[in-house]
């Protein structure tokens, strides 16, 4: 009997471990910012995407496609402060610096541009 209970609490451990891991999986994260989670309905267009880096810093920018582009942007602006990205003025900061989302045109609006740049470079 106390054999049987043991064995039920390990297969539940063992099958807690698998779905945890299962839902881990499911995060993707962007090819052009690593740090940051792909948003539920989205899709990262990497060939859109510029780096490069400077002196002054690096600047980043990657361009998501999305039928949904409200969603998209709540998604970022819940997700970034638990990233440490500060919500400030009209993007985020953290560290040295700036993040910013955006929209790609008036009639483009299903494309998000997601861009970093120093933050010093924002206040000469």
């Amino acid at each position: 009997m106390m054999n049987l209970r043991l064995f039920s609490y390990v297969m539940i451990a063992v099958s807690c471990l698998f779905l945890t891991a299962a839902q881990a999986q499911d995060v993707r994260f962007l090819e052009g910012m690593p740090e940051l989670p792909l948003a539920p309905k989205a899709q990262e267009l990497p060939e859109e995407a510029v780096l490069f880096d400077t002196p002054a810093g690096h600047y980043m920018e990657v361009v998501l496609s999305t039928a949904a582009p409200a969603e998209v942007l709540a998604y970022y602006r819940a997700v970034l402060p638990a990233l440490g990205w500060q919500a400030e003025r009209d993007g985020f900061r953290k560290q040295a610096d700036w993040l910013k989302i955006s929209l790609s045109g008036a009639e483009n609006l299903n494309r998000i541009i997601i861009s970093i740049q120093p933050a010093e470079s924002l206040e000469k």
